[in-house]
């Protein structure tokens, strides 16, 4: 299972904590499903965040889910996913963008993969070679490597 699914399955678990909360997820492109769930959860971005090495190479990015509430209870739920949300490990809440015509809000999520960096041989010895530069000599001062110094 991918990282991006496992984070949108912790959201899923954690909102069906609520009392009465029908959870749904619905994909980008996807119909709503048929049996009229109260909190709906859709996946809007997955964008690139940075990287990191705090668990090996990783590359961090941020999953972003509109959550929807509707039905009788509508500020309830809401209130209920807001209470949750802030116990969750998130990047970020925001509201619904103006396109999305429900109540409810917007979470980032951390989603983290591992990235594998190539490797080589282990490094056995550095050298560097520093040559000092030298003045030639002209009317002016000009610096030239050791390599093109005139006799």
């Amino acid at each position: 299972m991918s990282a991006t699914q496992r984070a949108l399955d912790g959201l899923v678990e954690a909102f069906s904590r609520i009392p009465g909360a029908k959870v749904a997820v619905v994909r980008p492109g996807a119909s709503m499903p048929t049996d009229q769930p109260n909190v709906v959860l859709s996946p809007l971005t997955l964008t690139r965040v940075g990287r990191s090495r705090r668990a090996g190479s990783l590359l961090d990015l941020e999953l972003m889910v509109a959550v929807e509430a509707s039905g009788e209870t509508i500020f309830d739920i809401t209130e209920q996913l807001l209470l949750i949300a802030e116990t969750l490990p998130h990047t970020r809440l925001d509201p619904l963008p103006e396109n999305r015509s429900g109540f409810g809000l917007v979470i980032g999520v951390g989603v983290s993969l591992d990235v594998l960096e190539p490797t080589g041989p282990p490094v056995r010895e550095v050298v560097v070679d520093v040559h000092p530069l030298t003045p030639a000599e002209s009317t002016g001062l000009r610096l030239v490597p050791p390599t093109q110094q005139r006799g």
